[in-house]
C-alpha cells in the first residue's frame, strides 16, 4: 500500500487525520522518503487511536530515509500538526523575558 500526502492548497492547512488498517497483518513497516517536505514548524503525528492520546510526533528531519515498525494492524496519521513554540526576547544583557519593573530600570 503506497499513500502519498501532497498539497500546497491553503484549504489543507487544517489538521488531517486518517486511519490505515489491514486486517490480515499483525506488523507493519512504514517507510519514508528523503523527499518528504513538511510545511514550516509542522510535525507528522502517528497514533493508535483516533483521538491521538498516545500520539508520537516526528519532524521532517526525523523521518527522512527512516522506517517505523508498528506491531498492530492499524494506525492513525495526523498532519500537519503545529506544536506550540515559545519565543522569548531578553532585556539588554540580562537575558530575561517579560515586563520590566521599576527596580529593573538601567
Amino acid at each position: 500500500m503506497n499513500t502519498f500526502f501532497e498539497t500546497n492548497h491553503p484549504g489543507f492547512d487544517i489538521k488531517t487525520a486518517a486511519k490505515f488498517s489491514i486486517s490480515q497483518v499483525q506488523r507493519m513497516t512504514l517507510k519514508f522518503s528523503e523527499k518528504c517536505e513538511f510545511k514550516p514548524f509542522t510535525f507528522f503525528g502517528l497514533a493508535s487511536d483516533p483521538q491521538g492520546t498516545d500520539v508520537k510526533y516526528y519532524s521532517q528531519n526525523e523521518l527522512a530515509k527512516k522506517t517505523i515498525e508498528l506491531n498492530r494492524s492499524h494506525y492513525y496519521t495526523f498532519y500537519p500538526v503545529k506544536r506550540q513554540v515559545a519565543i522569548s526576547f531578553g532585556e539588554h544583557r540580562r537575558d530575561r523575558g517579560g515586563l520590566t519593573s521599576t527596580s529593573d530600570s538601567p
